[in-house]
């Protein structure tokens, strides 16, 4: 298969209607039963699971539970106050844990490194329905025949594919693409989206779980725990059953809310990104402001609230930061930028609803044609870096090796481990910064990436992509 023409930038929402679906997840860690879609009960459908694995795989998480540190936990907080986060749409696919999945890892690279990453949904299931046959996804499923594109699953299986199988950007495997994958032909979908995975970025962050605070008797701390998690690390990945939605006006502005202690059968997987304490919702005081996967249409700008006392919530997991020095490692942030973007989001969702304008903390998304990065990396001590590549899309525009085009000048500095990436005139879209590296036993690749905006970017641009001799062209 091969891509040509522009792809929409990874950023943008996808096209597809709102299916009104739940799918989802695995129940309480102690009582594994509920892999569910749209179409199964999950609570009265059962599944064998191999315990030893799936406890391994639980095993290996830290416990958030008891992470706070005594700082001033503000009343309210969002990330959108601070970074553009887009609200994306899973259509008619049961891939709600994989939207929930990509935004707690995306965040917590984005608040550790300054870099904004959009992960492909697509590539997760495609990876998650390749891998039907995998040992430890059958132990932990039981059942083979649930494996199939746009199905259902959890954090577990979404940190498993991810960790094995690596991540891929939006826009190097797109959800428009992703929805011709359920007609079939699944390997060559899987084969082409490889080509693009990366590994090197879940090396550098851990897993953990939270847990639920409901009736414990650590619940002041539990919340805490979450809400500072939220500050310093990111996004948190929450499983619940999901009843229905309803709205309500609050100082003349209608929101969006789930009903709570609904116990409904559908399963459903959303990103905590925020909270309100003093908001009050049908006598409900305070509340989780979450960023669903219907769409930015949905609810408001994408932002649905479940209440604190809300017993629907089953189970809790988040990212931490944390470079990997284990191994042919590489990992970096962004020391310095010119990039300059703003949000008109900041305070939008609290229960005042005054938002105002502010400046965003990603360090690599810019509003205008000139670019300035300085990296810094750390990197094995048995390692060498072998070449640095700029793309463009798909298009491979500058090589420090061959430095062939010149359209960006890149200097790598070993002594201070900096890497300086200047852009002059570039074209509006998505980039990749590609750094290719060996122990001399394994080569490997660390992914950057940037995106360069012009104001259009909440439009589509047309794309295709060849695949069997056939062109798939949206609009």
């Amino acid at each position: 298969m091969k891509k040509s023409g522009l792809i929409r930038f990874a950023y943008l929402c996808m096209v597809f209607c709102v299916a009104f679906s739940f799918f989802c997840c695995f129940g309480a860690r102690q009582n594994v039963k509920t892999f569910a879609d749209g179409n199964i009960d999950i609570n009265t459908q059962s599944l064998v699971v191999n315990s030893d694995i799936w406890q391994k795989l639980l095993d290996s998480y830290d416990d958030f539970s008891d992470d706070y540190t005594g700082i001033e936990i503000p009343n309210e907080y969002c990330i959108r106050d601070e970074y553009v986060v887009m609200g994306e749409n899973q259509a008619s696919h049961g891939l709600c844990w994989a939207h929930a999945g990509n935004m707690a890892l995306s965040t917590t690279l984005m608040k550790a490194t300054g870099m904004y990453y959009d992960f492909s949904e697509g590539w997760v299931s495609t990876a998650f329905n390749y891998l039907s046959n995998d040992a430890s996804l059958k132990a932990m499923a039981g059942v083979v025949g649930n494996y199939y594109v746009g199905g259902g699953g959890n954090f577990v299986f979404y940190d498993y594919l991810s960790q094995k199988m690596g991540v891929v950007l939006e826009n190097d495997f797109t959800y428009d693409e992703y929805h011709e994958v359920s007609s079939g032909a699944v390997s060559d979908y899987y084969n082409f989206g490889s080509c693009y995975a990366n590994k090197t970025l879940r090396e550098n962050v851990v897993g953990g779980e939270f847990t639920p605070y409901l009736g414990n008797p650590n619940q002041s701390l539990i919340l805490k725990s979450m809400k500072q998690h939220i500050i310093d690390h990111g996004a948190i990945y929450v499983g619940m059953s999901w009843g229905s939605t309803t709205t309500t006006k609050i100082n003349n502005h209608t929101i969006y809310y789930k009903q709570p202690n609904t116990n409904a059968s559908g399963g459903h997987a959303v990103s905590i990104i925020g909270w309100d304490d003093d908001i009050v919702i049908d006598s409900h005081v305070g509340a989780w402001i979450i960023l669903n996967s219907w769409g930015d249409d949905a609810g408001d700008e994408g932002i649905y609230y479940v209440t604190y006392d809300d017993s629907d919530i089953y189970e809790i997991y988040g990212y931490k930061y944390q470079k990997n020095t284990k191994g042919n490692y590489f990992n970096s942030l962004t020391k310095t930028s010119s990039a300059s973007y703003t949000t008109n989001l900041k305070g939008a969702y609290y229960n005042n609803f005054a938002n105002t304008t502010a400046q965003t903390k990603q360090k690599n998304i810019f509003y205008t044609d000139d670019v300035m990065l300085t990296y810094e990396f750390s990197i094995d001590e048995t390692a060498v870096i072998k070449d640095i590549e700029v793309l463009y899309f798909d298009e491979l525009i500058d090589s420090y090796l061959l430095d062939f085009n010149k359209e960006f000048d890149i200097e790598l500095d070993i002594a201070n481990n900096t890497l300086l990436i200047n852009g002059y005139d570039l074209e509006t879209g998505a980039y990749k910064v590609l750094i290719t590296y060996t122990n001399g036993v394994e080569t490997k690749s660390h992914l950057n990436t940037f995106y360069v905006m012009d104001g259009t970017e909440l439009n589509y641009i047309d794309y295709n992509f060849d695949f069997d001799g056939k062109d798939y062209v949206s609009t």
